[in-house]
């Protein structure tokens, strides 16, 4: 009887002591997985910080730098050529600086489209009809003038 006992509180300290040896490789698991999760979540945090950072930036840095640009464009007597002006990324004015080939009668139809550019701050606007290749011209000269002052 007393070896019976014995064996069976043998036992019973052996599977308690595996139990808890199995626990133990458990938790010790548990916690390297935990320890590498929290280092996986601060690095993506870092990148996160660094990519608003990068946002940031790009959302408050202005889009073309202040100045005056010129560009040429085909019109209907050849080349035409205009000077944008720059300010706060906005086109504040647009004038034809040379346009020795148009016809007067076309060009004086086709300078409103730039007005049209400054008000809607679009160089994609549509030509003025009776002066389309004309109109055509300067905002090709427009969208080459204001390429040259986009901020990369």
């Amino acid at each position: 009887m007393k070896f019976g006992n014995f064996v069976m509180k043998l036992v019973s300290f052996a599977v308690i002591f595996a139990l808890l040896w199995q626990y133990q490789g458990k938790a010790e698991t548990k916690a390297r997985l935990e320890e590498e999760n929290e280092e996986q979540i601060a690095e993506i945090k870092a990148y996160n910080k660094e990519i608003e950072r990068q946002i940031y930036e790009i959302e408050n840095a202005p889009m073309y730098i202040d100045g005056v640009y010129e560009g040429t464009g085909l019109g209907f007597g050849g080349d035409v050529t205009v000077a944008v002006t720059i300010e706060n990324d906005e086109y504040t004015k647009i004038e034809v600086i040379r346009a020795m080939d148009e016809d007067a009668a076309y060009l004086e139809q086709a300078v409103t489209i730039l007005d049209k550019i400054v008000k809607y701050q679009d160089a994609d606007v549509d030509a003025v009809a009776g002066a389309t290749m004309t109109a055509e011209g300067l905002i090709e000269a427009t969208q080459n003038a204001i390429a040259q002052a986009v901020n990369k």
